[in-house]
């Protein structure tokens, strides 16, 4: 079985996560030429503020109880389920300009915690909305 990450916006977990783009953060350095010599001077600097990407979906049926119980909820209201979880996903990760903490479980229930911000809205590419909606966050790393 493959290990599947769990990930917590602010407390709340975010569903069916199916992709985390969290490249390495950045350093940055200050690097001094002189107009003589052949050298130069490079000031290390601190990691600058960087993106991180969640690519997950939206399903219209649950396939597992919270106790990992297998269950299949009977179709016909797969379009309200779809919306109910978008204005979750609306609600539970808004954008406005306070930051917030990302968690992302690394192994054995330890998770990288990152302080981040939604500048962008959240992206439904291949607006399906029956059985299957994909989402796309994207957060800027505020303090790395």
């Amino acid at each position: 079985m493959a290990f599947v990450p769990e990930v917590k916006y602010n407390s709340e977990k975010l569903p069916h996560i199916q992709a985390i783009f969290d490249p390495k953060p950045p350093k940055k350095s200050v690097v001094i030429e002189g107009i003589r010599g052949a050298g130069c001077l490079i000031i290390g600097g601190g990691t600058s503020s960087y993106d991180i990407t969640l690519r997950g979906i939206l399903l219209s049926t649950d396939t597992q109880l919270p106790d990992g119980t297998p269950y299949t909820k009977p179709s016909g209201t797969d379009y309200e389920k779809i919306m109910e979880q978008k204005a979750y996903i609306e609600s539970t990760i808004p954008a406005e300009n306070t930051d917030r903490t990302l968690q992302v479980e690394t192994a054995g229930g330890t998770y990288a915690n990152y302080t981040v911000r939604r500048l962008d809205d959240i992206a439904y590419p291949a607006s399906q909305r029956i059985a299957v909606q994909e989402y796309v966050v994207r957060f800027k790393v505020v303090n790395p």
